[in-house]
Order: C-alpha cells, then sequence, then structure tokens
C-alpha cells in the first residue's frame, strides 16, 4: 500500500509527535507499505530551524528518512510563540504542501491509497480532505489532541465568553470582541468537526474523545494511545519506572485530562 502522511511535525524534530509517527512508520515500512511524508523544514519548538538544519534540509528537498520513507520537505514561516504567527505557518506549510504533493503525484499509478492527515497542525486536516477528495482516496484523520474542542473549551456554546455575553453592562468595545472571537471559535468548531465527519476513519489518543467523537455522528473512532519506547536505558526486564520493560507508559494530557479537570469535549469532571 502506498501511505501519504501529512504532517506538520517530524524527524529530526523531538516531540511527542514525532516520536509517535516514526514508530507507526517504521511499523509501517516493516509491514512492507510505501511511505511519504510532507512535512516543513524543521523548525520545531523555537520557530525557527538551526543551522545544522539548514544545511541538512532544505524546502523542496526531497529526503530518505530513518526508516526508509521519502519525505518531502515543505515551506515553513519562522514564527514567535504567539498563536497568530505560529497559525501563519501552519498555514503556508500546509499551502505548500498542496502545491508540491499535486506535482509530485501527477501519475495516477504512483498515487497514494491513503492518505492519513494528523493535527495539530489544523491546516494539514483540510489538506488532507482536499487531496483525499481529488485523488478519490480514503482519508484517515488522526486528532492527537481532543481538537476542536482545545480551541472553544467545550463545543461552540461554549466559546463565547459567559462574562461577555451576559454582563449586565459591559462594555461595548470588549463585548464586540469578545463576541467576534468567540463566534470565530465557534465556526472553527463546526468546519473541523464537518472534516472529521468527512474522513474514512478518524483516529484519536484517548477512549474518552472517542465518546465524544461518537456523539457527533462520527461512525467508529478509532484509538492508538501513546507509549514509549522502553528498550533503551533501562535495567533488563524492568523500566525506570519498575514496571514490566514491554509496559505503555501515558503521556500527561494526551490519554486524557489530568487528575482533578474536565475532559475539554463534555465538560465533565473524570469519575473517582
Amino acid at each position: 500500500m502506498r501511505i501519504l502522511l501529512i504532517t506538520h511535525y517530524y524527524a529530526p524534530e523531538f516531540g511527542a509527535p514525532q516520536r509517535r509517527w516514526s514508530a507507526l512508520i517504521q511499523r509501517f515500512i516493516a509491514a512492507g507499505h510505501q511511505v511519504t511524508v510532507a512535512a516543513p523544514v524543521p523548525h520545531y519548538p523555537s520557530g525557527r530551524p538551526t543551522a545544522q538544519q539548514r544545511r541538512d534540509h532544505r524546502v523542496g528537498a526531497v529526503e530518505r528518512g530513518e526508516h526508509g520513507e521519502t519525505v518531502v520537505r515543505t515551506a515553513y514561516l519562522p514564527h514567535r510563540s504567539d498563536i497568530g504567527t505560529r497559525t501563519a505557518d501552519h498555514v503556508v506549510a500546509a499551502a505548500d504542501s498542496v502545491r508540491r504533493l499535486l506535482l509530485r503525484f501527477t501519475r495516477p499509478d504512483a498515487r497514494p491509497d491513503v492518505v492519513i492527515a494528523t493535527a495539530p497542525a489544523i491546516p494539514s486536516l483540510l489538506v488532507g480532505r482536499v487531496l483525499a477528495l481529488h485523488w478519490k482516496v480514503p482519508l484517515v484523520a488522526e486528532m492527537r489532541d481532543a481538537w476542536p474542542d482545545l480551541v472553544t473549551h467545550v463545543g461552540p456554546a461554549g466559546a463565547v465568553p459567559v462574562e461577555l455575553a451576559h454582563a449586565a453592562s459591559p462594555d461595548p468595545l470588549r463585548k464586540g470582541l469578545g463576541l467576534l472571537i468567540g463566534y470565530a471559535k465557534g465556526a472553527v468548531h463546526h468546519t473541523v468537526t464537518h472534516w472529521q465527519q468527512g474522513a474514512q476513519t478518524v483516529v484519536t489518543t484517548t477512549g474518552r474523545f472517542a465518546e465524544v467523537l461518537r456523539e457527533r455522528g462520527i461512525a467508529e473512532p478509532q484509538v492508538v494511545r501513546n507509549g514509549t519506547d522502553l528498550a533503551g536505558g533501562a535495567p533488563a526486564g524492568r523500566s525506570c519506572t519498575g514496571r514490566p520493560s514491554g509496559a505503555a507508559l501515558p503521556v500527561p494530557g494526551q490519554h486524557g485530562p489530568l487528575p482533578g479537570a474536565g475532559h475539554p469535549g463534555t465538560g465533565r469532571r473524570p469519575a473517582p
């Protein structure tokens, strides 16, 4: 099978999604699949590539990955830590991905059999949707976090701050800005949910968020949890935590809310 992965975060960057997809792609390749990855030039987490990364990875380069996958390097936008410049970076990378992948896969017999889009970044979902529809192939949407609920907190109904929407004597400018932001968040929620509903399969990392997705009409979301590789650095047969060496370790915030926190998709606190 020919698999195309669209992601904003990839090796040699170091982080949870990079490690997750390195492990998955290693298994895809071992199973005999051909994998192409579309990802920007490494620039996480600082927002800019290091001098070594600029020398080793250039926009438009086609590289061979660690496990034998093909990596297409797309454009990026240097950014700060604020949401505005980070979102602009996501949009630039997504737009360049569409252009480069359409040019790369002009021959029908070379096109992917399935497209996987992983979020965040949210624009990656749109790229996956556009390409999957254009090529008439299945789309797998992976939601590594509880998107779009992390933007709107508890869905579109919770997007508008209550203190602004129902204040007795609100400042008109402040209330107007708050309502505008709230409605924009609600629009994001509806749009991302629509993209999820259009995918053949939605994958998430938590059973709780899978339940939320089912309530929104997404049939049979799949759960693929995060873990860690305990093969290195631990005594034989035991991990550094004393667990058996085959045990998977949860990543805080990746498998669900921290103790005492409500789930962002439901507004409910977990049962004791």
